[in-house]
């Protein structure tokens, strides 16, 4: 068995460093528009000439769904995990067992408007929330609204909708709206997009170059964010998988002409936005879309798909991910004889097991005699030589801490 798991969390954390920060999906041919996720591991994509795939294992594999239709598919969203729908050149499609197969529940009446999204199975909305439906589509009626940049609901109830420069929510799943306040991303700058990550929290973005804003009590509020990165502007897509965590795609340029797709994230709520490295190949789209399962897992959708498992940052080395992993109390460290690790707050230690490997990647734990309790791990090793060891604190062989020890000469 030795060096086995020690290997294996190499291949962890090395398989970390191994991929890029945003891999391209291998998908069937076509232009792909919109991607949304009705359960943690499935998901769909729909995109021109009818077509959707659906992934069940959190995007690794994607097979083809026939949906019976030729038009170029806008938007997809779910309410439920069975009930899902599709907007499209002048369609409107719905599943009612989970994507397996769509019926056409509206036609010949939407051409140019996309952006569905259900607030419940039957409660809708169409064309960033021009129309709303309460019947599952089968009926449409105007809202109230003249020019909307886009709809977005943190509940069934509870949902905004920005109306020209105007901030709207409503309280009753969009049977009546109040208006909250006019929104901006300072100067001139005209939202574009925005999202909600609850009641009080949301990002803006906007039609100007590198602005973006973020609102913490509702939108009653809002204030611009710091954007340390390339040119980037006009905004077209924004979402906030977390609370602090956001992501924002526009385009790149060095003058009036859009060049290449930019990506900012930020990870303090909207503040402070940093660029993220991605292929300036990829030609910016007024559709270009971005989506995130969760903190860092995410899909960059520009009629090619790209997707992310490390917030599209850079991944670390096997070093510096050890480092990070490393007790913040170990003492002493380097050590002569013995060493005391005190374990994390949130990490108990009831029937724990240690291994100690050393830096070639041989299992040396026979060579040390260990007292543990639910705080603390006491290593004693007077015999052991000089050097560099790696060690693995388990319960149920789950890896609950790792980390580096140094061993010194008397």
């Amino acid at each position: 068995m030795k060096k086995i798991l020690f290997a294996a969390l190499v291949f962890i954390l090395s398989g970390m460093a191994a991929h890029a920060q945003w891999t391209r999906l291998d998908l069937p041919s076509g232009s792909y528009r919109d991607i949304f996720f009705s359960a943690e591991k499935t998901g769909f994509l729909v995109g021109d000439s009818g077509m959707v795939l659906k992934t069940m294992d959190d995007g690794v594999t994607w097979r083809k769904i026939d949906v019976g239709v030729k038009s170029n598919l806008k938007s997809v969203h779910f309410p439920s995990a069975n009930v899902g729908y599709i907007a499209g050149d002048s369609v409107v499609l719905k599943t009612m067992d989970g994507g397996e197969s769509w019926e056409v529940v509206r036609d010949s009446m939407f051409a140019g408007y996309k952006d569905i999204v259900f607030t419940t199975e039957e409660i809708g909305y169409l064309g960033k929330g021009y129309f709303r439906t309460v019947d599952g589509g089968k009926t449409w009626n105007k809202q109230q609204f003249d020019f909307v940049r886009g709809a977005h609901f943190v509940s069934p109830a509870i949902g905004y909708v920005i109306e020209e420069e105007y901030l709207m929510k409503t309280i009753d799943s969009g049977a009546t709206w109040n208006y909250v306040n006019q929104v901006n991303a300072g100067s001139s700058a005209i939202p574009s997009c925005f999202h909600f990550y609850d009641e009080l929290h949301g990002l803006l973005g906007s039609t100007f170059v590198g602005r973006m804003a973020y609102t913490e009590d509702g939108g009653q509020t809002w204030e611009t964010g710091k954007i340390k990165s390339a040119y980037i502007g006009y905004i077209t897509d924004v979402y906030s998988p977390t609370r602090n965590t956001g992501y924002a795609i526009g385009y790149i340029t060095t003058g009036p002409t859009p060049t290449a797709i930019g990506i900012v994230k930020t990870k303090d709520g909207g503040k402070n936005w940093i660029g993220l490295k991605i292929d300036t190949s990829l030609h910016w789209d007024i559709g270009s879309q971005v989506y995130f399962t969760d903190e860092n897992t995410g899909y960059l959708i520009d009629g090619q798909v790209l997707k992310t498992t490390t917030g599209g940052e850079e991944p670390v080395s096997v070093q510096e991910q050890l480092l990070k992993t490393i007790s913040p109390n170990i003492s002493p460290n380097p050590f002569k004889n013995s060493a005391r690790i005190e374990l994390p707050e949130n990490v108990l230690c009831k029937n724990c097991s240690v291994k100690i490997y050393d830096i070639a990647g041989n299992d040396v734990t026979d060579n040390f005699t260990f007292k543990s309790s639910e705080h603390t791990v006491s290593i004693i090793a007077t015999t052991v030589p000089v050097g560099e060891y790696i060690f693995t604190i388990s319960e149920n062989e789950k890896v609950l801490l790792t980390g580096k020890l140094l061993k010194e000469a008397e």
